[in-house]
């Protein structure tokens, strides 16, 4: 269940769709070691809310990213980049300038 929540925060999704993409995404499966039934959206939100309300919600992540520095995997920042498309001036004519020999 951990590991769904894992995944849950990753992908940013609601429940409904991290239940979704649990039973039809392969990489998903294979992380949750391939288990014969798969949670519904429900029972995803019960565990998350029972580890929130025994206050486990932050100390979990907390433990959870300790971990990850140890064995070298940090969270790197994200870089946005802009993609917009400029128009050259049409007006502009070409010039021909003399070759110089």
């Amino acid at each position: 269940m951990i590991k769904i929540l894992f995944l849950k925060e990753y992908y940013n999704e609601s429940y409904v769709k991290i239940a979704n993409r649990i039973k039809s995404d392969d990489v998903c499966q294979c992380f949750l070691g391939y288990p014969d039934d798969y949670p519904c959206k429900s029972t995803i939100w019960n565990f998350n809310e029972l580890i929130t309300v025994h206050q486990l919600y932050n100390g979990l992540w907390d433990y959870f990213k300790i971990n990850m520095n140890l064995k070298g995997y940090h969270q790197g920042t994200e870089v946005m980049q802009d993609s917009s498309f400029l128009e050259a001036d049409k007006g502009h004519k070409k010039v021909s300038y003399p070759s110089r020999r």
